[in-house]
């Protein structure tokens, strides 16, 4: 068989995408192509009769092959983009969402208001540690502990840190239970998916993102209360909670945030208008 060219390789990647019913085929056949041949996208269409060598295609349909079983295009590749900077991205992580990207753009608007020199701040579940470290990088002030009760997760979120050159303190822990220092703002995008309703999520998402990273019990609250009901011993006077959340979960955290003496400063939407995320403050009893 002759080597095919770049654009046979996009047209018959293309096709093989459609037929699994992926999301914009074309688009995605040429960012797996521009993968395999480590360049970009403006590469392929001005080369576009260049031949593929044998490494290259199969580099190319190994990609087209685990999407084609729905794997997500950040773990076959090994990387996402995350307010402007590039995370590593296993399966033992979530994917960075650009929705987060709001409650990164939240909290660092509200640090950059504060006086203080240092600024401690905890990521708390922080996964790949893409939020506690886009806040550190932009906020030098910052003093930045990630935890996370996953181990593999805090391997993947410690590489990021070093690609970053951000020194992080991570601590494994579940929730608050092995931390002892106070901060001037908590951030948190915990599990908050209803158990029942996990598997009504794309196969994308069910099959392949940790489902340890999903599961937000029954009613996919149970961490908001947990956190709420501890976070002001680990507050300093004033502090500040920033959570990501469910769209239609605002109104349960804006209780459990109340009961537990926070008032609501703010409510985040995403880029498509839903409320997705809250600004809370701490109260004096």
């Amino acid at each position: 068989m002759k080597n095919e060219t770049y654009e046979h390789a996009l047209r018959r990647g293309a096709q093989i995408l459609k037929q699994a019913n992926i999301p914009e085929p074309r688009f995605e056949a040429e960012l797996f192509l521009s993968h395999a041949l480590n360049t970009n996208r403006l590469q392929l269409l001005v080369n576009q009769n260049t031949k593929l060598t044998l490494e290259q295609k199969q580099r190319y349909d190994q990609c087209l092959f685990k999407r084609t079983h729905h794997q997500p295009y950040a773990q076959i590749v090994g990387h996402k983009e995350f307010m402007g900077l590039d995370f590593v991205v296993t399966p033992d992580v979530l994917i960075p969402r650009p929705d987060t990207e709001n409650i990164v753009e939240n909290a660092l608007q509200i640090l950059k208001k504060m006086p203080q020199q240092k600024l401690r701040v905890l990521d708390l579940c922080c996964g790949s540690g893409d939020i506690g470290i886009a806040i550190a990088y932009y906020e030098k002030r910052a003093v930045v502990t990630g935890s996370d009760l996953s181990f593999k997760a805090l391997k993947i979120a410690k590489e990021n840190a070093r690609k970053h050159q951000i020194d992080i303190k991570f601590v494994q822990s579940d929730l608050f239970q092995e931390l002892s220092d106070q901060y001037n703002m908590i951030v948190t995008n915990p599990p908050y998916i209803p158990t029942e309703e996990i598997d009504d999520l794309s196969q994308d998402v069910k099959d392949f993102e940790p489902q340890m990273a999903l599961d937000g019990g029954k009613t996919g609250l149970d961490f908001y209360r947990s956190i709420f009901s501890e976070a002001r011993n680990f507050l300093m006077p004033g502090g500040t909670i920033i959570c990501e959340c469910g769209w239609n979960q605002i109104h349960d955290i804006t209780f459990i945030a109340n009961t537990n003496y926070f008032s609501v400063q703010k409510v985040i939407r995403d880029l498509s208008g839903l409320d997705r995320g809250l600004v809370c403050k701490s109260l004096s009893h």
